[in-house]
């Protein structure tokens, strides 16, 4: 069960960082200033799944059902464990979402300033600047 909650909390921490990367703003010149920007990509994507999602629920609304049932049924009696279809349901959910929310925050609050850093360690290195700061 716990290799599972880790494949699930990774999986949606893959989805994270994909959303959570912020975009480059500002001069590209060596000399310029460099900012970074939240990424609406997570906006667009939202649109663009909801938007499917409803469709597609529309459409396949008993099938879909059917198999995500059919797929928890498999994953319980293949945990080696004795756990019900709706603990795996709720575990793997729960650990998506868990692993989505850390890693996005994460790339949203901190990959922004070591971009940053890095930039003007490389920009203080091509102006024949130290390395070291």
């Amino acid at each position: 069960m716990t290799g599972f909650g880790a494949a699930t909390a990774s999986l949606g921490g893959f989805f994270g960082f994909l959303f959570g990367v912020p975009r480059r703003t500002g001069s590209h010149s060596p000399g310029g200033a460099v900012s970074y920007s939240g990424n609406t990509n997570l906006e667009s994507i939202s649109d663009w799944l909801t938007k499917v999602i409803v469709g597609v629920s529309l459409v396949e609304a008993r099938q879909l059902k059917v198999e995500v049932s059919n797929f928890a049924k498999w994953a319980s009696a293949n945990m080696g464990i004795a756990v019900t279809p709706g603990v795996v349901w709720c575990v793997g959910t729960f650990s998506f979402i868990v692993g989505f929310a850390l890693v996005y925050v994460f790339v949203r609050s901190r990959l922004p300033v070591l971009l940053r850093d890095a930039e003007q360690k490389a920009s203080s290195i091509g102006n024949g600047g130290s390395p070291e700061k």
